[in-house]
């Protein structure tokens, strides 16, 4: 924020810190009322607690503030065992989806160039033919 200030001048530097501070704070109010939601019912689908949103975001709240308030090394660690974590979630469910995909079988048939009109068709000719596409539906009908 210092930076600002010395390269814009005072007064402007100090209202863009100010602008990045209240933008900052908009986005934490808005992470909290994303993850509250989303927490409450991926708990109550998964593990049967039945808590509320705000319930969620205040307890996320409560973790971040005193992970915040905590030495540095101590939060790395915390953060490194969830990031661990997050990539066995990745792992396991990628290799759940592999082995049981939704069709009953895996097949890897669209990423073969020359796959459907792909190889017929010229790149430059599929925006035209797009455009011409939405000009012959009629109105309200879109795709």
């Amino acid at each position: 924020m210092a930076g600002r200030a010395r390269g814009l001048g005072r007064i402007p530097g100090t209202a863009a810190a100010l602008v990045a501070l209240l933008a900052y704070s908009f986005l934490q109010v808005a992470l909290y009322g994303a993850f509250g939601p989303a927490a409450a019912s991926l708990a109550a689908a998964h593990l049967g607690v039945h808590a509320q949103w705000w319930e969620w975001a205040l307890g996320a709240w409560a973790v971040i503030t005193v992970l915040g308030l905590l030495r540095v090394d101590i939060t790395g660690k915390v953060l490194g065992a969830l990031t661990a974590a997050e990539i066995v979630v990745i792992v396991a469910e990628t290799v759940s989806g592999l082995s049981s995909p939704a069709s009953g079988h895996l097949s890897v048939a669209a990423l073969s160039p020359s796959a459907g009109r792909a190889a017929r068709d010229p790149l430059p000719a599929a925006p035209a033919r797009a455009a011409a596409g939405l000009r012959a539906q009629p109105a309200g009908h879109l795709v």
